[in-house]
């Protein structure tokens, strides 16, 4: 056997067996393993390949390929989806002319139809596209408009493009360019600035935008040029001319330029803006005549422009005559003290209903009015006004005198006729007088020329019908002496009593209506009138003139009755100009209702018939009368009805008596007769009708008139008689017979003389079978329907009515069972439980009928009833629930009622046929720890379960908490009370109302929003229990972190470490952490082992206290303020701990005074140096140590052998002539000495070079100022004597030679030999002085 117990792709392939012994071996054939697999997660290739952080992107309007492979075997199907859409089937997938919608997630998933699996993998595409159009520049003003601000835009487009302004023209700004990118930033927006003063004017400005879906670069360009003219000043008032606009503008340029106003004071000063500013000062603010000045500024200008205003003052008025006679001529000035032109004077005109109009206005200060009339009278004010403001004066008065006019009488209410005004009786009218004049008139009031009054107005209350007559009124000025009347005539008014009275009556023997309304009394008489559109057809009664209107008490119309509709409706209006709405009454003609009625009624002895005729309703009433044929009994024609008596035998021979009618409304004469009956028979349809066929029968009559009355009678077999019909039809149909139609029948036939009964007839109906009745035993029926208690019997007895008797039989489930009318089930299961149906036949119809019942199976639940106890009413009860799951029916359950004698009373102690009950308890009445008892009961189960609950209070009190959400977000307030049974209910309160709505179990929490408003704030949160009647409770405090340290200020010399110290005073909930920041605002982080040796800062800290150590202070990059920040929840809080890294005071100055050679080889250097002066610090200086330093000195011309002599000069100069005469390597710390070593040998020279050498004073890490360098000397030599004697001589003997040398010069005049000599030492000294050696040795 080969057992392979994981199969996998590599073991596919041929296998083949060889079987050997100790006589042979034999190979089998071969067998093919293909073993099936995969799909693996496939790879998809993206062509053209250009992926991005963000995936694999591709430029719009590319064709795109997207190549999906994954290894499986069969080979798999693949099927490509575009944001989780189907797109494609097949391994490639391939987009035309791709677009920047089709960016998104692209998958490819690989099946394998053989094992149905699936593998996906998801890619994210991005498709670029450039921005619309091209850049967009701009150039603003920058620092006070001294520079020019270039700003480049480009807007859209995936990714953002690239934009830079191009350098040839931006060579004053390069700083502001990154160097590495030419000034190129990948954004929509870039912007520089170029110096002002150092454009030309009219420059043009280039910038250069690129985008990785465009092939070339697009551009675009802005150009800045100065303003051309001058600045121009102006100034406006406002609408309500309570503030001064200013307007400075100097137009052109660009940018624009900025203008402000100032004033000499600073007030009103404005704020720069392009283009133009407005200053808006109050009016009154240009009463000191001060002047606004205007100043512009350009960047291409160096110079700042200006221009000023000078507001006018107040004016006043000069008037000729302040009360002129209407006619008359007046001229007023307006005067103006200061104010620069031109000058503008308006003049305004105020009523003394303060309407104000302008008069005149212009250039001139005079205002003339050479004819004066009334409506000049008011106040005068002129305005003066300039550029810069405009000042009011005060106003003057101007009072015309005129009048009266003829007066003018309004009558109060109005009415106006042709004979004059009206009034109504007992109204209130007033009269009232007005005549214009200045000033004003006097009045006077007659009354049919008598005086009355005297006054404006005349009322005359509850006027009277008396009082008609004429009114006069009089105006007086008693100014002028004048005075005018007029006069006018009332008339009063008075209604007839009550309303119009309306009637219609017949006329013309019963042919036409007579249409009557009246209506009597008043002043004038009323106005009564038929509406027209009722009377057209008689329209030859109305007068034309009028329209069908009399003003008269009584009018009467005649209306054709056979022209008139039935139930027309006549109406008379009445009016009266003493009534505010007219009145009116209605007269109805419509004609009786139904047709002529006639009736017969016996006496009470039956010895006369009482005949009777009546048409009933209709206005006017019918007349009626009785005629028989040989004229005997005519009755006299009365309104509305007529009596016949004849004796009753005179019925007996068939004679018929007429009743004849007639109405106005009606052409025709209605008329009724009445005839005896004959006793009628009966006709069947069918005697054995099936029930739910129809059948009729019908009562025949030979003689008799109607109206008719038919009544149907039936008889049971019991003898029950009953009325099944009655009406004036002889038909009696019954269109659907059921079985209780089944009895004898008889009809009974009669008119308004007599009545007949016919023989009876037997009707037999075939029915059934019925629904059928299905009765259960036991008998036990719940809403679902019928049921049994396992293992019980159960029989079934089925009853159905049929005509003839049914057959039956039984099915269960639709599956027939057995057959007869009584089913019976020995010892039934609950697998029983279902349909069961009886079906009833009738095989004489061949029909049938079905009765199904529903039966269910009773059985108990599983287990026992299963007891809690939960919380109730805010806790102050408890809920006592037990639940028994399963059984059929649900099971009972009740507490047993000992434990709850204090919830008797509306607690629901027991809950039938139910898996669940609850009662309430009251916690407060309840010992700890008691114990509770559910019994159960079901009517499968002959004998109750139970279950019990113990309710107990928890230990200890409640505890509060609180911690942040990451971030500091949000505050959670966490509050739990462990233990107890049921669980407490928790809950919290804050300041602001903020607490959770509902308690719940064991814990709750407060989720708070982070701010600094909670700091300080106490959340209470509180506890309940149903068997604790108090409240328990615990307080958290809010507190943002408060932060403290040992000392503010720290100081530290240069060099060494410094601790800074931070500590968590109080703070709740807890901070995350303690954060130092250095001096840049730097958060400092704990470094990681690796960089120990060149951390900077070592961080320790715990949750109280956080302590920073700056290692190795340096005054130069150490020092500033460094910033402990704790923040929690609540909020957060930060100290600054200034440090200050001090240096060593400064050492003394050092100087070489001995510096030579040890020997001729040059391979040491004996030094000796001196302190110079007492240092910073004192005696010493401070001084801790020297070092000594040394260069290579490759200066021109030969090295010196003794002293250099420019020690002579300062060391600033020596280094600077140094400098100047070659270049020198830099310098090399040769050694550090003590600070008490004064001499030093230094060693390791090399002897053909040239050294200088130098030596620094050092007080810890400060260095004092380095001695001048100097070269070392070489040692003395020996035989210096005899080289002075011989250099003597040489002197003496060169001396006496130059001598004679000058002498031959000055005699021969010896040009060239002078120019040769003295300038070529000359050129020679002057060169000497470039080298040092050779200054060495001269």
């Amino acid at each position: 056997m080969l057992n392979m117990t994981v199969v996998n792709r590599n073991n596919t392939g041929w296998y083949r067996c060889v079987a050997q012994n100790k006589v042979n071996q034999e190979r089998s054939d071969r067998i093919w393993i293909d073993v099936i697999y995969g799909p693996d997660v496939p790879q998809i290739d993206v062509i053209p390949y250009t992926i991005t952080d963000r995936g694999y992107s591709a430029v719009e309007r590319q064709t795109v390929s997207l190549l999906c492979q994954a290894e499986s075997n069969p080979p798999c199907q693949y099927v490509w989806f575009y944001n989780n859409s189907q797109v494609y089937t097949g391994p490639q997938y391939t987009i035309s002319r791709i677009l920047r919608i089709h960016t998104g997630t692209y998958a490819c998933q690989a099946q394998n139809t053989y094992l149905n699996t699936r593998s996906m993998k998801t890619i994210s595409l991005i498709v670029y596209y450039p921005p619309e159009g091209s850049p967009s520049c701009s150039v603003l003003p920058a620092m006070n408009s001294s520079s020019l601000n270039l700003t480049c835009s480009w807007t859209g487009g995936l990714p953002s493009p690239s934009l830079h302004w191009t350098r040839d023209l931006l060579t004053l700004t390069q700083e502001w360019l990154k160097p590495g990118d030419e000034g190129a930033w990948p954004a929509e927006y870039v912007s520089v600035l170029q110096s002002g003063t150092q454009t030309s004017n009219n420059t043009l400005f280039t910038c250069l935008g690129t985008h990785p879906a465009l092939n070339t670069t697009t551009q675009c360009t802005a150009r800045a040029w100065s303003p051309s003219g001058g600045l121009v000043c102006s100034a406006n008032a406002t609408s309500t001319n309570q503030h001064l606009l200013l307007s400075c503008s100097w137009q052109g340029g660009s940018p624009r330029a900025v203008v402000w106003w100032e004033v000499l004071n600073g007030d009103c000063r404005g704020q720069g803006v392009e283009t133009s500013n407005i200053l808006v000062p109050r009016s009154n603010s240009t009463q000191n005549g001060q002047a606004y000045t205007c100043y512009a500024k350009h960047p291409l200008d160096r110079l700042t422009r200006n221009c000023s205003i000078v507001p006018v003052s107040k004016p006043y008025i000069l008037l000729s005559d302040t009360s002129p006679e209407e006619g008359s001529s007046v001229w007023l000035r307006c005067g103006l003290e200061n104010g620069t032109g031109p000058l503008y004077y308006l003049w305004e005109h105020e009523t003394n209903s303060g309407l104000v109009d302008t008069v005149g206005q212009g250039n001139s200060s005079m205002l003339n009015m050479t004819v004066v009339n009334r409506n000049n009278t008011g106040w005068y004010r002129c305005v003066a006004q300039n550029q810069v403001n405009q000042e009011r004066s005060d106003r003057i008065w101007m009072d015309v005198i005129y009048g009266p006019d003829v007066p003018q009488i309004d009558v109060t209410p109005y009415r106006l006729t042709d004979r004059g005004y009206t009034a109504v009786e007992r109204q209130t009218v007033s009269l009232l007088c007005q005549a214009q004049s200045n000033p004003p008139s006097q009045y006077v009031w007659f009354y049919n020329n008598s005086q009355v009054y005297t006054g404006p107005q005349y009322t005359i209350s509850r006027i009277l019908r008396m009082h008609t007559g004429t009114y006069a009124c009089q105006a007086q000025n008693t100014y002028l002496n004048t005075r005018s009347m007029k006069t006018i005539s009332l008339i009063v008014y008075y209604p007839p009593e009550g309303s119009p009275s309306c009637s219609v009556l017949p006329a013309m023997n019963s042919s036409s209506l007579n249409l009557t309304c009246s209506w009597t009394g008043g002043l004038p008489s009323p106005s009564l009138h038929w509406t027209r559109d009722l009377l057209t057809l008689t329209e030859e009664w109305l007068k034309p003139r009028d329209e069908g209107a009399w003003p008269a008490e009584y009018v009467s119309v005649l209306q054709s009755g056979s022209q008139t509709s039935n139930n027309t409706l006549f109406t008379c209006l009445g009016t009266h100009p003493a009534l505010n709405t007219s009145t009116q009454c209605t007269a109805r003609a419509w004609s009786p209702s139904g047709g002529l009625v006639c009736s017969a009624n016996a006496t009470s002895t039956n010895q006369h018939l009482l005949l009777s005729c009546s048409w009933q309703g209709g206005s006017p009433r019918a007349v009626v009368w009785w005629e028989v044929p040989n004229g005997d009994y005519r009755g006299q024609g009365v309104e509305t009805s007529n009596i016949l008596v004849p004796r009753s035998n005179s019925t007996q021979n068939g004679q018929a008596y007429t009743c004849y009618a007639k109405h106005p409304l009606d052409r025709l004469t209605r008329n009724c007769s009445l005839v005896p009956v004959s006793k009628p028979y009966i006709l069947l349809s069918d005697t054995s009708p099936e029930e739910g066929s129809s059948v009729w029968l019908r009562c025949g009559l030979e003689n008799g008139t109607g109206p008719l009355y038919f009544l149907w009678e039936r008889e049971t077999n019991s003898g029950l008689v009953e009325t099944v019909s009655q009406g004036n039809s002889n038909m009696l149909n019954m269109t659907v017979v059921n079985r209780n139609n089944t009895g004898w029948y008889r009809c009974v036939a009669q008119n308004q003389v007599n009545q007949e009964r016919s023989d009876r007839i037997w009707m037999d109906v075939i029915y059934g079978p019925d629904v059928p009745q299905i009765d259960v035993s036991p008998y036990n029926i719940t809403d679902r329907g019928y049921s049994a208690v396992e293992r019980q019997t159960v029989s079934l007895l089925c009853q159905a009515q049929a005509n003839p008797p049914s057959q039956y039989v039984w099915f269960y489930n639709n599956s027939q069972v057995y057959t007869g009318p009584q089913f019976t089930i020995t010892r039934i299961l609950r697998i029983q439980t279902g349909t069961y149906a009886c079906l009833a036949q009738n095989t004489y119809l061949n029909t049938r009928s079905m009765k199904t019942i529903s039966l269910t199976v009773y059985y108990p639940p599983e287990g026992s009833p299963s007891c809690s106890v939960l919380p109730a009413m805010n806790s102050s009860s408890l809920n006592l629930t037990c639940s028994w799951t399963g059984g059929l029916p649900s099971p009972s359950l009740h507490w047993t009622r000992d434990l709850l004698t204090l919830t008797q009373r509306g607690a629901g102690l027991w809950d039938e046929g139910a898996n669940h009950v609850s009662v309430l308890q009251p916690g407060s009445q309840t010992s700890n720890n008691t114990l509770f008892t559910c019994l159960g009961t079901h009517p499968a189960l002959n004998t109750p379960t139970q279950c019990t609950a113990r309710a107990w209070s928890p230990n200890g009190e409640p505890v509060c908490s609180a911690f942040a959400t990451r971030n500091n977000e949000y505050l959670l307030l966490s509050c739990s009370w462990e233990g107890g049974s049921p669980r407490a209910v928790v809950w919290w309160e804050g300041p602001k109302g903020e607490g959770s709505t509902q308690g719940v179990e064991t814990a709750n929490i407060l989720v708070l929003h982070s701010n600094s408003t909670k700091n300080g704030q106490a959340y209470i949160c509180y506890a309940k229990h149903p068997l604790d009647t108090l409240t328990r409770t615990c307080k958290l405090t809010l507190e943002a972190p408060v932060l403290l340290t040992q000392r503010s200020m720290v100081s530290v010399f240069e060099g060494n470490d410094v601790q800074l110290t931070c500590i968590l005073h109080a703070n709740y909930p807890p901070a995350d952490q303690i954060v130092w920041l250095n001096n840049r605002r730097q958060e400092v982080e704990q470094e990681v082992q690796e960089a120990l040796a060149t951390r900077k800062y070592v961080l320790r800290r715990a949750a109280a206290w956080a302590n920073l150590t700056v290692l190795q202070t340096d005054g130069k990059t150490d020092s500033g303020q460094y910033w402990c920040s704790a923040n929690n929840a609540v909020g957060g809080t930060e100290i600054p701990v200034t440090l200050l890294v001090k240096r060593y005071p400064m050492p003394p100055n050092v100087t070489l005074v001995r510096l030579v050679y040890r020997s001729r080889q040059r391979l040491q250097v004996e030094l000796e140096w001196q302190i110079k002066g007492e240092g910073e610090g004192g005696e010493g200086g401070g001084l801790t140590g020297f070092i000594l330093e040394r260069r290579l000195s490759t200066a021109l011309g030969r090295r010196g052998e003794g002293e250099d002599d420019t020690t002579t000069a300062p060391a600033e100069q020596q280094e600077l002539l140094h400098e100047k005469r070659g270049s020198s390597s830099p310098w090399q710390q040769v050694a550090v000495l003590g600070a008490v070593e004064r001499a030093h040998t230094m060693g390791n020279m090399t002897p053909t070079d040239t050294y200088q050498i130098r030596i620094t004073a050092v007080n810890h890490r400060t260095l004092g100022h380095p001695s001048p360098p100097k070269t070392p000397a070489d040692p003395p030599f020996n035989a210096y004597p005899a080289v002075i004697g011989a250099a003597i001589g040489g002197i003496l003997v060169a001396t006496l030679a130059t001598v004679l040398l000058f002498m031959y010069i000055i005699r021969n005049n010896n040009n060239r030999l002078h120019d040769m000599l003295f300038r070529m030492q000359h050129s020679q000294s002057r060169e000497n002085i470039n080298f040092p050696d050779d200054e060495v040795i001269g």
